[in-house]
C-alpha cells in the first residue's frame, strides 16, 4: 500500500470533511493523512494528533511511515495570529520535502493581513513554493451551525452587522472540488483561487427564505446590529480566547465590509470560480432534517 502523501490539517470541519469525502469518492483514501485534536479517526483513515499550540505535535507528520509532499491547511477560526502559530511548522514542512502548500482562506482575508493572509504572503513571497490559496466566500453551513443555527432554532432570528450587503454564499462541495484539484493536479495552480456560489443573498433574503411555508413556516428575522452591538456579540463568542479582542474586531469589520459590497464585487470579478449548488435546496434539506426545529 502506498504511503500517504497529502497531509490535511483541520479535516474535521465542514470544508475539511467535504474534501476527505472527495478523496473517498475517488478511491484515494490511502493518499491522505489527517489530523485530529483529541481522538484518532477510525479506519481506514491514517491520522495523527496535531495542535497548533503544541509544537511537539508537528514532527509526527514527517515520520518515515508517510511520504508527505503536499500540505492542505484549514486553520481554526479561533486563531488570529496564524503566521505566528504556523511559521515553525511551515519552515519545517519545506525543509522536510513538502513541495506544494494549499491554504483555505476567505474572500475578505487579503494577502498580508491577519488572519491567514499573513500565511498567504509568507508561503508565496518567503518560502517560494508551489501553492494555491483558496479564497472562499462564507458557506451555507453558517446557518446550520455556529453562529446562526441556535438563534434561528430557539429565537427565530439571525443577527449581523451586514445590513443590505449581498454575498455569494457557497456550498462546501463546490469548495472541495477546487481543493481536490489543487491538491492532486499534476500542475500546481500557483495562484489564489476565489470560490463563490452562483447566487447573491443578503441576510434579509435568507431570513425570508427560511420563513417560507414549505421550509420553517414561521417568521425568521434578520436583526441588523450596530457596529458596537456586533463587536459585543463577537466578544461574547470568543470569550476566553487570548486573542478575543483581535478576532472580534476583525470579524465585526468583516461584516462592515460586506455591508459595503466588498464580497459582492468578487461575484462580478473575472476569474472567480462559481459553484453550482444553490442555497434553497440546502435550506430545504436542513429544515427536513430538523436542524432549526426547537426542542420539544
Amino acid at each position: 500500500m502506498p504511503k500517504p502523501s497529502i497531509l490535511i490539517i483541520g479535516a474535521s470541519g465542514t470544508v475539511g470533511s467535504a474534501v476527505v469525502k472527495r478523496f473517498d469518492k475517488e478511491g484515494r483514501t490511502g493518499d491522505i493523512l489527517l489530523t485530529y485534536f483529541s481522538r484518532p479517526l477510525p479506519q481506514p483513515y491514517h491520522s495523527i494528533k496535531f495542535d497548533w499550540s503544541d509544537p511537539t505535535t508537528f514532527d509526527p507528520a514527517f515520520d518515515d511511515k508517510y511520504a508527505i509532499t503536499t500540505l492542505f491547511i484549514l486553520f481554526p477560526m479561533s486563531i488570529f495570529d496564524t503566521l505566528g502559530k504556523s511559521k515553525k511548522f511551515l519552515d519545517e514542512a519545506k525543509a522536510r520535502g513538502v513541495k506544494r502548500f494549499v491554504v483555505l482562506s476567505g474572500t475578505l482575508l487579503d494577502k498580508g493581513t491577519k488572519p491567514i493572509g499573513d500565511v498567504h504572503e509568507y508561503i508565496v513571497d518567503t518560502l517560494k513554493v508551489d501553492y494555491s490559496i483558496l479564497r472562499m466566500c462564507g458557506d451555507f453551513a453558517l446557518f446550520s451551525g455556529a453562529p446562526f443555527q441556535a438563534n434561528i432554532r430557539d429565537f427565530n432570528f439571525l443577527a449581523s452587522g451586514m445590513k443590505d450587503g449581498r454575498i455569494p454564499l457557497v456550498h462546501v462541495d463546490d469548495v472541495a472540488d477546487v481543493a481536490y484539484r489543487a491538491l492532486t493536479d499534476a500542475q500546481s495552480p500557483n495562484k489564489e483561487q476565489v470560490i463563490l456560489g452562483p447566487e447573491l443573498f443578503n441576510l434579509d433574503e435568507v431570513a425570508a427564505l427560511l420563513s417560507r411555508s414549505d421550509i420553517l413556516n414561521r417568521k425568521i428575522t434578520h436583526i441588523r446590529l450596530t457596529k458596537q452591538q456586533s463587536l459585543n456579540m463577537l466578544k461574547k463568542a470568543y470569550k476566553g480566547n487570548p486573542e478575543q479582542a483581535e478576532l472580534a474586531a476583525y470579524w465585526s469589520a468583516a461584516d462592515e465590509r460586506d455591508a459595503e459590497g466588498v464580497e459582492e464585487a468578487f461575484f462580478y470579478r473575472e476569474g472567480s470560480i462559481i459553484g453550482t449548488h444553490r442555497l434553497e435546496p440546502f435550506v430545504m434539506e436542513q429544515a427536513k432534517a430538523g436542524v432549526w426545529t426547537p426542542p420539544q
